[in-house]
């Protein structure tokens, strides 16, 4: 072997600067629920391009390996699994950044709905209780709500809350709370009632791009990257070709 190749044996990936983490059960739910995974695959699908549409790199975890990572995002996390619930609650304590779509754990172990939304005591760690709650994928493709001063896409399903700890960081154009921020141990929390990933992957809307680039900062992160050259339709290699150091 020489030199050169040995060198390339020795190197990393590069570790993105957030982790989509991968939840098997809420897949598996959702193929259940709805015959197909579509709705999950579209959530995490859409919230990786939010993110690489604006320089950022995302990788896909599992809950294990959370910890590597200071920000993390949960696409689709209608079905949870108790000790699902509890890793990530324990991320967050441990100074994690959680961000979170809407409904997280409704359905937990074996599928049951739980009697408290969130489920499991995630409503002690998004500081928030629901207080309406609506599935209606077939009317939902237009949703629009308001999360930190940008009116983003949701799709699929919709959550409302009552604060209960947390801080209203957005709401529905019934002025219901859509989206709440917490704080619990030495991490933080943001919830949103619906599906961004999604509502991107179909509309990719300006404002879910500036949406996610916020998150970064939320987690007291820095942009490694910005691109001088206009944003390629999805699947065109520009995107990375045009990336220069900021």
């Amino acid at each position: 072997m020489g030199e050169r190749a040995r060198e390339v044996w020795k190197s990393h990936p590069v570790k993105g600067d957030v982790g989509l983490v991968f939840v098997p059960e809420s897949e598996m739910f959702n193929y259940v629920q709805q015959g197909g995974t579509e709705y999950y695959a579209q959530s995490i699908r859409g919230a990786y391009q939010a993110f690489f549409d604006q320089n950022i790199l995302a990788d896909f975890v599992a809950l294990e390996n959370m910890d590597e990572y200071k920000l993390v995002y949960l696409a689709y996390p209608v079905m949870l699994k108790r000790e699902t619930a509890d890793r990530l609650k324990e991320y967050v304590r441990n100074g994690g950044t959680l961000i979170c779509e809407g409904l997280p754990a409704y359905f937990g172990d074996r599928g049951h709905v739980g009697t408290v939304q969130p489920n499991f005591g995630l409503d002690a760690l998004f500081g928030a209780r629901e207080k309406y709650v609506e599935f209606d994928p077939d009317l939902s493709e237009q949703l629009t709500f308001e999360v930190n001063g940008n009116k983003v896409y949701g799709r699929y399903f919709r959550q409302d809350y009552d604060v209960a700890g947390g801080k209203a960081a957005g709401q529905y154009s019934n002025g219901n709370t859509a989206a709440v921020e917490n704080a619990l141990g030495h991490g933080r929390t943001l919830l949103m009632g619906s599906f961004p990933g999604a509502g991107y992957y179909l509309h990719h809307g300006a404002a879910t791009r500036e949406l996610f680039a916020g998150f970064l900062k939320m987690a007291g992160l820095r942009r490694r990257s910005r691109s001088t050259m206009p944003r390629c339709r999805r699947g065109c290699i520009g995107a990375r070709a045009g990336r220069t150091s900021g």
